[in-house]
Order: C-alpha cells, then sequence, then structure tokens
C-alpha cells in the first residue's frame, strides 16, 4: 500500500469517529463551528438537485419561449460562484444546435465590456444577471451599461424584456428586476452559498439555455448524492474519502492540489480553483488548488504536492495519461478521478462540494463564509470614493519585478499571477510559457487568473490563507474606456479601483507583491518575461 494511503485511511477513522459524514446530512453546524452562522442557512445544496426537478417544466418552457422568440446569444452577467458553475457546463458542452451561445461576463476590464456589446449590437441577446444579493458591484455597473445600450436599440418600454434575474428572495436584484420590467425572475432557494450553486437555478437556468438536459444532469448530482448519503461507510464514500484524502494529505504538507484534466474538463478546473480556495482558504490555512498549469517534470514537483486526475472517456488523452503515468511513478501521491459519460459531471460537482465539506471538518475550518474577501472590496469603494470627490484616478505604477519575486522563493511556495486584460487564446498560450518559465527554474508551482474574476475566487485564499504565497499582477493601461451610465467613474477606473485595491489588501498583510504595466503588447512583454527567464 503506497505510504500516502495510510494518511488517507488515519483521516476517515476519524471522520467515523466523529460520526461526520451522518452530522453533515443531518445539517449539524458543530461538524465545523460551535457558532451556526453562514453554516445552518448555507446547507441547501445537499438536496436541492431533487427540488430542481419539479422546475424542470418550467425552465422547458421559458427555454421554448426565448427560441421561439428568436434570441441568438444569451450574456450571464455574474461574478465567482454565479457564473463558474455556468461557465464549466459551456466548455463541456457548447451549445446544442438551435440554441442561443452563451457568453459569460465576469470582468470590468474595458476591452471585455466592450467586446460584448460590439457582439450584441448585431445579435438577438437576451441577458441573465446572476446575483445572490444583489448587491456585488459588477453585475450592477453591468447591468447599467448593458440596459442601456438596449434602451437605445429597442427603446426605454421595452428594454426589460431582454434582462433575467437570477436572485435571493427578498434582494435589491428581485426588486430592480420587478420597478424595471425583466422578463423574468428566478428566485432561488437563500440557503446556498455561490460556489455551491451549479445545481440549483444559478446553472440550470442559463445551462438549459443551450440545450442542456438538466434532468440528465440533475439524475447525476442525485446518483452521486445517493453513494454519499449517510449510511455509507466513508472508506465507500465517493466524497468522503476524497475529502478524507485531500485533508490527510494536507495534514502530511501537501497543500498544493494539482487538478489535472482533459482538454474539455478545463472549465470543470475553473469550477473547483473557487470552490478549494474560497472554502479552506482562511485562518492561516488552506488548499492551494493548480489548475491548467503545463505539464511540469516530475522532479520539479515538490513534496509540498499531489495530484488528481479527472478524465473524460472520448477525450484525447493518449499525451496526458503518459504524462500522469510518470507522475504516479516518481511517488507524487496521485487520485484517478474518471467520467464515461459528459452528464457525469453532474456527479462530480456534487463529489467535489461533498468532499470540500469534509475538508473543511478534517482541517477545523468554516468551509462556507468568505471572511477575508472584503478587504479588497473595502480598499475598491474607498479609491472609487475618492475618485468621485476628488478626481484621483487609481494609479497603476509598476511595482517591484518579477525578479525581486523570484529571489524571495523558499520551499513550500507558490507563484500567483493576476492578469486585468481581456480574455485571449494567443494571452493564454503566451502565460503557459511563462508558467513553464517559472516552475523550471524556481521548482514552484504557479497559478493564472484574470481580473476581476480572482476577486471571487483565489483572492479569499491569496488574503486568507498561507503565507506562501507571490503575487505578480498584471495590468494593461491602455486609452480605451466605457462609461457606466449614472456613475462618476467608469469601467476603466473600477478595473483599475479592484487592481490597486487588491495588491494593496496584500501589501498591507505582508505578502510579496509586484505589478506589471503590459502596456499595448501584452503578449510580446509576456515572452519577454519568459525569455528573461531563460
Amino acid at each position: 500500500m503506497p505510504s500516502w494511503e495510510s494518511y488517507v485511511a488515519a483521516a476517515i477513522a476519524e471522520l467515523e469517529k466523529r460520526e461526520v459524514v451522518r452530522r453533515i446530512w443531518d445539517r449539524d453546524h458543530s461538524v465545523w463551528d460551535s457558532d451556526p452562522t453562514e453554516i445552518s442557512d448555507r446547507l441547501g445544496w445537499l438536496t436541492v438537485a431533487s427540488e430542481m426537478h419539479q422546475q424542470i417544466a418550467e425552465l422547458r418552457a421559458f427555454v421554448e419561449e426565448i427560441r421561439n422568440e428568436g434570441y441568438e446569444q444569451v450574456v450571464l452577467i455574474g461574478m465567482g460562484g454565479s457564473s463558474l458553475g455556468a461557465l464549466a457546463l459551456e466548455m463541456l458542452f457548447g451549445s446544442a444546435i438551435g440554441y442561443p451561445k452563451l457568453v459569460v461576463l465576469d470582468s470590468t476590464v474595458p476591452d471585455m465590456v466592450a467586446s460584448v456589446g460590439a457582439a450584441s449590437r448585431d445579435t438577438k441577446t437576451l441577458y441573465i444577471v446572476a446575483s445572490k444579493s444583489g448587491t456585488t458591484i459588477e453585475p450592477n455597473m453591468l447591468y447599467r451599461h448593458f440596459r442601456a445600450l438596449v434602451e437605445q436599440s429597442v427603446g426605454t418600454e421595452n428594454a426589460g424584456r431582454d434582462f433575467v434575474a437570477i436572485c435571493d428572495a427578498g434582494t435589491e436584484l428581485e426588486r430592480l428586476a420587478r420597478e424595471q420590467g425583466f422578463r423574468e425572475t428566478f428566485i432561488n432557494s437563500a440557503d446556498i452559498g455561490g460556489r455551491y450553486s451549479v445545481q440549483s437555478l444559478f446553472g440550470l437556468v442559463p445551462s438549459s439555455l443551450i440545450g442542456i438536459d438538466i434532468e440528465a444532469f440533475l439524475s447525476q448530482v442525485e446518483n452521486m448524492g445517493a453513494k454519499c448519503a449517510a449510511t455509507v461507510a466513508s472508506e465507500d464514500n465517493p466524497g468522503a474519502w476524497l475529502g478524507a484524502a485531500i485533508a490527510g494529505l494536507y495534514k502530511q504538507g501537501r497543500d498544493k492540489l494539482t487538478l489535472v484534466t482533459t482538454e474539455s474538463l478545463a472549465g470543470f478546473g475553473l469550477w473547483v480553483e473557487q470552490l478549494l480556495a474560497e472554502s479552506t482558504g482562511k485562518e492561516g490555512r488552506g488548499i492551494i488548488p493548480i489548475i491548467g498549469e503545463p505539464r511540469p517534470a516530475p522532479d520539479v514537483l515538490g513534496n509540498d504536492r499531489f495530484c488528481v486526475y479527472v478524465r473524460l472517456d472520448g477525450d484525447n488523452a493518449d499525451e496526458i495519461d503518459a504524462y500522469m503515468d510518470e507522475i504516479e511513478a516518481s511517488g507524487i501521491p496521485t487520485i484517478r478521478l474518471s467520467l464515461s459519460d459528459k452528464y457525469e459531471i453532474g456527479a462530480e460537482f456534487f463529489r467535489w462540494e461533498f468532499a470540500t465539506a469534509v475538508v473543511g471538518s478534517l482541517m477545523g475550518i468554516h468551509p462556507f463564509d468568505q471572511p477575508d474577501v472584503q478587504r479588497a472590496k473595502d480598499n475598491t469603494a474607498r479609491l472609487l470614493e475618492e475618485y468621485q470627490t476628488g478626481g484621483v484616478r487609481p494609479l497603476l505604477n509598476p511595482v517591484g519585478s518579477l525578479d525581486d519575486l523570484i529571489a524571495q522563493v523558499k520551499p513550500g511556495c507558490y507563484l500567483s499571477l493576476t492578469a486585468y486584460v481581456e480574455p485571449s487564446p494567443q494571452f493564454e498560450q503566451a502565460i503557459a510559457v511563462l508558467r513553464a518559465c517559472i516552475s523550471n527554474q524556481s521548482h514552484i508551482p504557479t497559478t493564472f487568473a484574470y481580473g476581476p474574476r480572482y476577486l471571487h475566487s483565489t483572492g479569499q485564499l491569496h488574503k486568507g490563507g498561507t503565507d506562501s504565497g507571490l503575487f505578480l499582477q498584471l495590468v494593461q493601461t491602455g486609452d480605451s474606456d466605457v462609461t457606466i451610465p449614472g456613475e462618476a467613474f467608469t469601467f476603466g477606473v473600477l478595473a483599475a479601483a479592484q487592481a490597486k485595491g487588491d495588491l494593496d489588501a496584500l501589501s498591507a498583510l505582508g505578502r510579496p507583491v509586484a505589478r506589471i504595466d503590459l502596456r499595448h503588447d501584452a503578449g510580446v512583454v509576456i515572452y519577454d518575461l519568459a525569455n528573461s527567464l531563460d
């Protein structure tokens, strides 16, 4: 038996002794904390799939209404848990023939906002505003912008028909949708946190609109729920076992969960990244998810790593299979999960949610709150106030350098790259080259995320988790900008405030930080950075 499996066995024994699985299903908050706050009202994900079956007919009727009216595109406006699940499903399934395409807009970067706006002008578009609370700044500002564009096109009286809301009952977004004549408002169960909401209306509404069979999806969620039931022994319980493995390896110093997926499951990696980072990255601890990493040689992987390989049958996986065989043969603990069908992604969503709840209990942390996200939000609000009252634009001056960060590398570190640019395959290819160069030179893992998306994902881990992170912020301070109706600031100012606010928060915590301006040639600057490390 590989030695690492003994750590899993010890964690499973603890689960059994404390009856953790039964208590989770009993919704016993003391599994995690003596205080029920943000626990007792955050466990709806356990059974929401069965409840959602009752809404399938309504959703199908809504989808047919949208198709019959000729909508060609759906723009999902949301952040973090409100959008990442839908993004993962869109990346896996795509749009079925005869259904609209789905665009997920979770950026305040002006170029990205402008690109979506330009693509929507000549395309009949339905906008979904998704926010649990209705108070999140990004979807609120994006709604104002796109509402104004729609009003210019179809008039104020008819504009509401192009908008749909997904939110909790009694929120600002529900009120707004009612007052401004939204076509439909979907009220989600209030006892589900954002990152656990993919099998709720937050995931099902956009997924059904692109032709995903949500009944088949929900059946897979329920199947995994049954396999994780309270009556199933922890060693035979897929969610409990995975949670025990993650926590057991963490207790042996392996806090870097390196998730490797076959190509079509790349979006699932983004979802897992948020789930683990935001749920466990607090109180100076945390599981650090490493996703989308260029495949480092086994001798580059340190003893702070373990791997989880999620494979979909039918993907072209020969090279990845061989790579994972090499990794496992080198002694790196490796867990393999296999999907025989795309719809089994529903089962994986539940497995990982349950595993994360188990990890929280075994680590002694609260997995349903995000206490440190507020730091960057407060800084952003302050910077926007300074701009509105004194015209002081947040300055994104260069800070330090990549060389400065690498000089501070020590065992157990990881380097986080965050970029405030418009996403593109070309930019991501350049980032992949840079990540590979950093890993090969310094033998540390790297992460990459777009801003401001990461503020609602890994941002909690960066500030509340372990102090082993090194942070390189990449910004593009171009001349283009996009206005926000009713606000004195623009999207350019908002994105700058978010970037500066986050780096200020990290600096205040003593985290090593650097900022580089990508100018107009983002890819060129990234390749130059990579070449400088050769």
